[in-house]
Parts: C-alpha cells; structure tokens; sequence
C-alpha cells in the first residue's frame, strides 16, 4: 500500500514538475536539491525547458534533484556529500571558502560558515542567477566548481606557471626589489582587493607577504613572485570587485584602433605607466608639443575641450562605433587642441599635443588616456573604476602594435 502511495506522489509531483519548468526546481541550495542517494524507492525523471528533474524517494521524504544544461549531474551528485549552510563546520566548508577565495570572494577559510561565507555564497549566487538563498546545494556547488574550472582554463592561456617571462597584464615579472610605476599599480590593486599595503613603488617585504597571501587564497604557487598567472589573476579579481568586467570592452582592442600617442619612441614603457582613473602615460626625456602628437583612437566625435583637473585644452571623443559606441575618451593633460569641439575625427587622426610643462594638476608631460563608464557621463570615471581592464584590454595591446617596446 505504502509503494503505491509513493508510486501516486511520484507521479503527481513529476506532472507538476513538467508543467512548472526549471523554476519549480526549488532554488540552488534548498534541501531538495541535495546530493542525496536514492534507497527505498524508485525514481522517475522528467524535463522541461532543457532542465532534468530527478525524483527519489530517501528514507521516506521525497527528493528533488535539478540539473541545468551545461551542468553534469554527476558533478552536481559529487561535489559535496551534504548541504552546506550557515553554522556548519568542516573540511567541505574550507574547500568551498577555498573556491570563493578563488574567484574573488574574500572569505577566511578557516572551515566555519559563518556570516562573511553566507554573505559570498549570497553573492555569488545572484551573479549565476540562482536563488539567493545562501544555501550551498548540488546546483550552487557545481557552479561554483564550474566557474572555478573556467577561471582555470582562462588563466592557463595567459601562463602555465607564476614564475613565466611576462604577459599581457605587466610587462615583466615583479619580486622582491623592484620598483617603479609598475608596482605602484600592483600594491594599488591589492589595496583595492583588501589585502593592506602601502603604495610605495618598492617591491619590499609588506608587499611579497600580500602577494604570498593572494596566491594562497588564488590557489596558486606561493613564491611571491608576480609573474603573468598571478598578475592576470589579480587583475580578475579587481575587474570582477570593480564592476568592470560587465562592461569594459572586449578581452582586446577593436580592429582599427591605434595606441593614442605618436611617435611611440617617444612614450616611456609601460613600467613607467601608472594607473589612476585613467592610465597615466609619460614621455621621454618630458618630450611634448609637435614632439608627440595625440591622436584620436578610433572614430568619433569631439564632443568636449577642457576638463577640471585636467587643463583646458582636454579632447573628449565619443566613440561612433563597436563595442565601446557612445562611451567617451579623454586624453588629459593635452596642450594645444588641433580639432573644433563638433569636428569628427577617424583613427590616427591628430587631435591635440602633449602639454609642455604642468598642464592641469600635473607634476610634467604626460597624457592621461581613460575611457567613461559604461553608461557614465563623458568625464571622468571613478579612481581604478575602468583603468585595469582599459590598460590590460586596449592600451597595454596596442602599444605592442605599434611597436613599443617593455
């Protein structure tokens, strides 16, 4: 009697399923969609929509389980053997803060799910579009196992190791030692991610222990260097904390773009650039003028000449077309303007000079090269709110095109 009971309750909650689609599938960490293995009971699976519904019966409760396309069920059944919720302890819970840690959501891993846990898992969550519950059941895990794979293979691209010969985050390996601009920007972003450190320029012991601790949370190799795994890694993380990544452009510069300033053996390399809101690029020997010309991007119009801060003469070019159309470029510090506000300009074409002397609040010779954000007004985006991926996806790029040199 009590089998064909559960037989009928099957059957109805498998019609009702069916007819309700994915969203019936009760959220991602529910207590029905944990890793539960079938005993007592038969099971009968349905779909919808592409998504597999999965009913067993378990020491007398009913379990559903979802698998949404792209999702291996046996990688949900398998990527914990409990739901993880908040007050748990354990070594699963560590290896979910490890994960979190990796992908950018600053937790301790110190086994405890507490409320800096449930608040990342909460987070995460919304990102993947689950139901925010901060539960973490088979759907939840498998997505965070999912999107820990993908940052992998991303990251394989750039270098196989942390200890490579330069990628296309900085221009060489940064340790213990060094300084420069270059590390200006490194302590910057690991400031911005919450690990302390004072922007100094010097590689000094402050900053090898932040880094040693971004690789740990990172799982990556702990030798403090900041080669090109750790630089793209990091520069991952402040994209993803920033809100850039949504909205930054394409993981490289559009076809047809130039670098912005003319000719290139007159820039200094990118060790000497630093990034603020925009990424600040000098010139050598503080060459300016009809020396070094600045020249318009891509095609648009110069919607704007001056900007607070950055001089009277600052060109604002709308972007006419691609996947930065409508954003706004501006190249601060510039001195004189060679083009009318109204005029439309095409790639390469010169639009102002290098300012000689202190142009605005400005310290020499130099062009501050940003781009608004997405949606933004035309000046100025927020300190580090568009540089990184602006530096590391377009500017950085194309100076490599047009031959610059590290």
């Amino acid at each position: 009697m009590a089998r064909v009971r559960i037989a009928s309750i099957l059957g109805v909650m498998a019609t009702l399923l069916a007819c309700a689609g994915p969203a019936a599938a009760a959220g991602s960490g529910g207590a029905t969609l944990g890793a539960a293995s079938s005993s007592g009971g038969g099971s009968s699976p349905s779909s919808s929509g592409g998504a597999a519904l999965t009913l067993s019966v378990t020491g007398g409760a009913l379990v559903v389980t979802h698998s949404p396309r792209g999702i291996e069920r046996a990688h949900v059944a398998h990527a914990f053997s409990r739901i993880l919720r908040d007050g748990d302890r354990g070594s699963d819970v560590k290896q979910l803060q490890s994960w979190l840690n990796y992908l950018g959501y600053r937790v301790a891993s110190s086994g405890l799910f507490g409320s800096i846990t449930l608040g990342a898992v909460k987070r995460f969550q919304v990102s993947r579009h689950l139901v925010v519950d901060g539960v973490v059941g088979s759907i939840t895990a498998s997505a965070v196992q999912a999107a820990v794979g993908l940052r992998q293979r991303k990251l394989k691209g750039h270098s196989s190791s942390g200890d490579g010969t330069g990628g296309p985050v900085f221009t060489r390996n940064l340790s213990y030692g060094d300084t420069g601009n270059d590390i200006k920007t490194l302590q910057t972003w690991l400031a911005d991610i919450g690990l302390r450190v004072g922007v100094s320029g010097r590689f000094g012991p402050v900053t090898e222990l932040q880094v040693r601790a971004f690789q740990s949370a990172s799982q990556l190799t702990v030798d403090g260097v900041v080669g090109p795994l750790t630089a793209a890694a990091l520069l991952s993380d402040v994209t993803g904390k920033v809100k850039v990544g949504s909205g930054s452009g394409p993981s490289g510069p559009p076809s047809g773009w130039v670098f912005p300033l003319r000719p290139t053996s007159q820039v200094l390399p990118p060790s000497a650039w630093t990034l603020d809101q925009g990424v600040d690029i000098a010139t050598v020997g503080a060459a300016c003028g009809s020396k070094v010309v600045e020249v318009a991007m891509t095609s648009g119009t110069i919607v704007q000449e001056g900007i607070s801060g950055f001089g009277p003469y600052a060109p604002i070019l709308k972007v006419d077309s691609g996947p930065y159309a409508g954003r706004y470029i501006y190249y601060g510090h510039a001195a004189p303007a060679l083009v009318k506000v109204g005029t439309h300009v095409t790639a390469g074409e010169p639009i102002a000079e290098v300012g000689c002397g202190r142009v605005g609040l400005s310290s020499g010779p130099h062009i501050e090269i940003g781009v608004s954000a997405p949606g933004g007004p035309p000046c100025c985006p927020a300190d580090q709110e568009t540089s990184p991926s602006w530096y590391s996806n377009v500017v950085l790029p194309l100076y490599r095109q047009a031959g610059g040199s590290s």
